[in-house]
């Protein structure tokens, strides 16, 4: 579970922001209830955060710092000498940031019940520092971090909690790879709930594209042609039929038409032809809608529909039900960019709720999702320490805070009204007057063009 992620210098990050779960003391009469019985003396986190601001001030690049962090991890022990970490993208708008590293830190509850801290500073040539922390004690009042190890550069110390043969990782690490990365690869088996909070509990949806979109589509139809989870695919059935869509079922066929892959130079024949059987056997597949078939008044029957001819918001919606359904099941922590978008607000408030409500989210799953749909505000969903605002300084940096900030804001208050006089900032100032004055004056309507 996310307990706090922290990132600075990174897209439009300048200095350090910091998106947390943690509760905040103040708010007595909260609208979401808080997840408890952590393991920790007085842990409580939130279900689930959103982030709402205007266009272009930087909310997706919060959620792809995290995005950046886990690949990182999940990838930088395959990296060879002289490759770039092009997660170092540094605020291009202060000519001395440029030039500065950029940092992750995040704290974490792990599988195995404990709570780790962890965090990276890099450049795009090599990592600079590197520390991971747990707090060893959950039943005692007093929160102390105790070092699993600390690397500057390629030099190493270590805690004695640490166990296991570190050496050979040191001899083994390269200056653009993570300790962490390589030494699960090394077998140092006390690190893998770290690795695997990364790898296997982190799920994110952060890009927009028609092509990605198709190819979800494909690999959600190898998921449930495979009936690898086959009481998820009938909860989707149940959704999909009781969300007004017209749909009562879905089937999936196989179909060898698969996107080809465009190779760069270097590929031999063999490998062309290995990846590419490995290609379409994972996005071979389509899935097909059923409809209720008619002859006049009388149901004769069922009509199949290829789900590419539905609209998109159909298509997401199913994409986000195996996300939100997986999440659930394990646990997980689910990123969303744009939850609302293409969805009507009424899907889009169940999805959110599935969250909120203990008997839906026994395993304590979390989401973290960017909108840009200000009616969430009036649906009594989230409490002020959930709804976070972002906005850009004038130095063209995204700022990031929680509602819960301002002071004098209860819980009865009209967060939407507010938001959009401009109360709480993050809010576009568009000068509507003057742009439609410049179309009025313009000569786009003069005969003479």
């Amino acid at each position: 579970m996310l307990i706090e992620f922290k990132v600075s210098n990174f897209r439009s990050v300048r200095e350090e922001q910091v998106l947390s779960f943690l509760p905040a003391a103040k708010i007595r009469n909260r609208i979401a209830s808080t997840i408890g019985n952590l393991g920790y003396r007085n842990l409580e986190l939130l279900s689930s955060c959103l982030i709402l601001g205007n266009n272009n001030v930087g909310k997706t690049n919060l959620l792809l710092a995290i995005f950046a962090l886990k690949f990182l991890v999940t990838n930088s022990h395959n990296f060879t000498l002289g490759d770039s970490l092009e997660p170092n993208e540094s605020f291009q708008f202060d000519l001395n940031k440029r030039s500065e590293p950029t940092t992750f830190e995040i704290e974490f509850l792990a599988k195995n019940g404990l709570r780790y801290h962890y965090r990276i500073v890099f450049t795009r040539e090599r990592m600079l520092e590197e520390e991971l922390s747990y707090f060893p004690n959950p039943d005692s009042q007093r929160i102390k971090r105790t070092k699993l190890f600390y690397r500057t550069a390629q030099s190493f110390s270590y805690g004695e909690a640490l166990k296991g043969e570190k050496k050979l990782t040191e001899t083994r690490l390269l200056q653009n790879q993570l300790f962490l990365s390589r030494a699960v690869q090394d077998n140092l088996e006390q690190l893998n709930p770290i690795y695997e909070f990364f790898t296997n509990h982190i799920n994110t949806s952060v890009f927009h594209d028609a092509e990605y979109e198709n190819l979800k589509l494909r690999e959600l139809g190898k998921f449930i042609y495979e009936n690898e989870e086959q009481h998820v695919k009938d909860l989707m059935e149940t959704f999909l039929i009781n969300s007004d869509a017209g749909i009562v079922g879905l089937q999936v066929s196989s179909d060898d038409s698969v996107p080809k892959i465009s190779f760069p130079d270097g590929f031999s024949d063999d490998e062309r032809k290995r990846i590419e059987r490995e290609w379409v056997k994972k996005f071979q597949y389509q899935i097909q809608t059923e409809h209720r078939q008619f002859d006049g008044d009388q149901e004769i029957g069922i009509s199949l529909l290829p789900l590419k001819e539905q609209s998109t918001g159909t298509k997401k919606y199913l994409i986000l039900l195996q996300k939100v359904l997986m999440a659930l099941k394990s646990g997980d922590l689910l990123i969303v960019d744009e939850l609302d978008k293409s969805l009507h607000s009424e899907w889009t408030k169940t999805l959110i709720d599935l969250f909120h409500d203990s008997d839906t989210n026994p395993n304590n799953a979390q989401l973290l999702f960017v909108t840009h749909d200000t009616n969430l505000l009036n649906f009594n969903m989230f409490s002020r320490d959930q709804i976070y605002l972002i906005e850009k300084d004038r130095f063209g940096a995204s700022q990031v805070f929680p509602i819960s900030d301002f002071t004098d804001v209860r819980a009865s208050a009209p967060l939407e009204e507010w938001y959009l006089s401009g109360r709480f900032g993050a809010v576009p100032q568009i000068r509507t007057g003057l742009l439609k004055s410049a179309l009025k004056e313009s000569a786009i309507f003069s005969d003479g063009r």
